[in-house]
């Protein structure tokens, strides 16, 4: 249960666009907190700073955080499985592999993933959507994104 109460922090920027790039990611740890409506509290020498989701973030700042939540579950080879992970499966029927980002499905409050079971390696049209704890140790982390946007694109 401890694992839950993880997550991520991701900070973005923007510069003279309007449009906000992934930076890197900050492990959660004593100077990070995550407020009850889930904004980034950061704690400075004095104070502390809110940081809101990009679409709330006012025009003249240029830099946020956000909290990406862990499932609580782990893969096939133990890592922990967070929101928009890029994850993969093997299907034991017939060996296609498939790949889906996961997802926090907030009208039924659970961890879901968008699966693509075409050949081709693709997320281009995901064919369905499965509960997350349905199929966790079947799966494999192969990236999330915002580091490894390409994984979702159909291979060339």
């Amino acid at each position: 249960m401890q694992d839950r109460l993880k997550c991520r922090i991701a900070v973005f920027e923007r510069y003279k666009s309007e449009a906000w790039e992934f930076v890197k990611f900050i492990e959660n740890n004593d100077k990070y907190g995550i407020s009850t409506n889930g904004n980034v509290i950061q704690e400075n020498v004095q104070s502390f700073i809110v940081h809101f989701p990009r679409e709330k973030t006012p025009k003249h700042i240029n830099i946020t955080m956000e909290a990406i939540r862990c499932t609580g579950k782990k893969d096939k080879n133990g890592k922990l499985i967070f929101e928009e992970d890029i994850v993969k499966r093997i299907k034991l029927k017939n060996g296609n592999i498939s790949i889906g980002k996961v997802i926090y499905c907030e009208d039924e409050a659970r961890y879901k993933i968008l699966i693509s079971d075409n050949d081709k390696y693709s997320y281009k049209d995901y064919t369905k959507i499965v509960n997350l704890y349905d199929v966790a140790y079947h799966l494999e982390i192969i990236g999330n994104t915002y580091e490894n946007p390409e994984l979702l694109e159909e291979n060339q």
